[in-house]
């Protein structure tokens, strides 16, 4: 299946130009919102229609001269009959900063952080025709996240 590309440029500079103040305005909740957006026993669920791929490079501030980059994924598609969200991220990261999976309901968002030695395999996914992007909250405070995908 073929993805095929629009680039609304005046929309894409805006993103790009507004300010982030923290994490949160970016959909990554902190623990205590993960619980809040994400109760026990619910999962948020994405039918996967389109994606893009972002290489992201970045200095936090002036008092931290140390560059960062995080390529990422983001997803976007239609929630399940009993969810909400509209939109997805997969952030390729090192093994050692890693973090729980997460939806952010004000962001109609889910987040999912992979070890970096994972995206040929999430690219490989990304080509099958059916693809889905979930995360859920267990028992015990069990939370998972992963994409599913069939050829």
């Amino acid at each position: 299946m073929a993805t095929v590309w629009t680039l609304d440029e005046d929309k894409l500079i805006t993103q790009l130009e507004r300010p982030v103040k923290d994490l949160q305005d970016l959909g990554i909740p902190n623990a205590a919102q993960i619980v809040e957006d994400l109760p026990e026993g619910e999962r948020q669920i994405l039918t996967v229609q389109s994606y893009t791929m972002i290489g992201a490079n970045w200095r936090a501030s002036s008092a931290d001269p140390n560059a960062q980059c995080q390529p990422h994924i983001q997803l976007r598609g239609t929630p399940s009959p009993s969810s909400k969200v509209t939109n997805g991220y997969i952030r390729f990261v090192d093994v050692q900063v890693l973090r729980t999976p997460s939806y952010s309901a004000r962001h109609k968002q889910i987040n999912l952080f992979m070890d970096y030695r994972a995206m040929p395999q999430i690219l490989e996914q990304l080509q099958h025709a059916q693809r889905y992007l979930w995360v859920g909250h267990f028992a015990n405070g069990h939370i998972y996240g992963d994409l599913h995908s069939a050829p």
